[in-house]
């Protein structure tokens, strides 16, 4: 009996010991950091929600009209607010996306009709190839839409062979604003 005791308490002491010394411990930590990222930029304009994210319903084209080089254009805009032009005068716009892989500078179908690519024009009709700003805009004091439109355009080799097929088609381009 008393050896059990003697052991409980020289448990107990040793305890006591290891607690004391790590009362007594202070821990340092070597140079400890915070970082802070952002960016800090000069923006004419804020785009409009309606303008990050949208559709452009291009309707059924009837192939024999790709074959005759008929071609429609749907509209779409892009809408800034709040515009200052005493930081920025101009805006462009340039578009990026899946390069059509005859038709350079054309966006690619993603699935679907084949043969084909989806062009990107300004509001004078004039195509935009992927990865080069457009012609520049003059911005006005508040509010301003950006005007565009696309089209199908058929491929040459599909159009010579006479080898557009049908189906839904579907393809994305991403765009950034640039303000000079």
């Amino acid at each position: 009996m008393k050896k059990l005791l003697f052991l409980v308490a020289l448990g107990s002491i040793s305890g006591w010991f290891c607690n004391l010394a790590i009362a007594q411990t202070e821990i340092i930590v070597p140079d400890p950091e915070i970082q802070f990222r952002g960016t800090v930029v000069a923006r004419a304009c804020n785009i409009a929600p309606e303008s990050l994210d949208q559709s452009v319903d291009m309707d059924t084209i009837i192939v024999k009209a790709m074959y005759r080089n008929q071609i429609r254009r749907w509209p779409f805009y892009i809408n800034l607010t709040d515009c200052k032009t005493n930081i920025f005068k101009t805006a462009t716009v340039t578009f990026t996306g899946t390069e059509d892989s005859e038709l350079t500078g054309k966006l690619a179908i993603n699935n679907g009709a084949n043969g084909v690519a989806i062009a990107i024009a300004d509001d004078k009709n004039v195509d935009i190839d992927l990865g080069t700003p457009s012609s520049a805009t003059t911005l006005s004091n508040g509010d301003n839409t950006l005007k565009f439109n696309a089209y199908v355009l058929g491929r040459p080799s599909a159009i010579q062979n006479r080898s557009i097929t049908e189906g839904q088609f579907s393809s994305i381009a991403n765009f950034v604003v640039s303000y000079q």
